[in-house]
């Protein structure tokens, strides 16, 4: 079980970094977004080596899929332990799930 939880931790720690980087990225270029979101996600991908640029450009992004069912097995393990702070990572899993799936759509 330690393996899981492990691994869970180790999805949730990726996809909450995913996320923060995309806002501090927004948030650092909000007058370049106001004005045409197209150049702010060509400058979003410059910033990502060319061999993982590929999860970020298409749409829907196939990082948010794979972050996804990521999350979906994070959440799963998470709510199966019985200490409060791992039912509290699982509901936060949850609420990254719901975003990634509003951002693909």
């Amino acid at each position: 079980m330690k393996t899981k939880l492990f691994f869970a931790g180790a999805f949730y720690l990726m996809s909450l970094l995913n996320i923060i980087d995309w806002y501090v990225f927004w948030y650092q270029n909000e007058n370049l977004a106001l004005k045409s979101f197209k150049l702010l996600k060509i400058k979003y991908l410059d910033r990502f080596p060319r061999i993982i640029r590929p999860l970020f450009e298409y749409n829907p992004q196939p990082i948010a899929i794979i972050l996804i069912f990521l999350l979906s097995f994070s959440a799963y393990v998470f709510f199966n332990e019985k200490r409060t702070i791992y039912k509290l990572l699982g509901i936060t899993s949850c609420i990254f799930v719901l975003q990634f799936i509003f951002s693909i759509m």
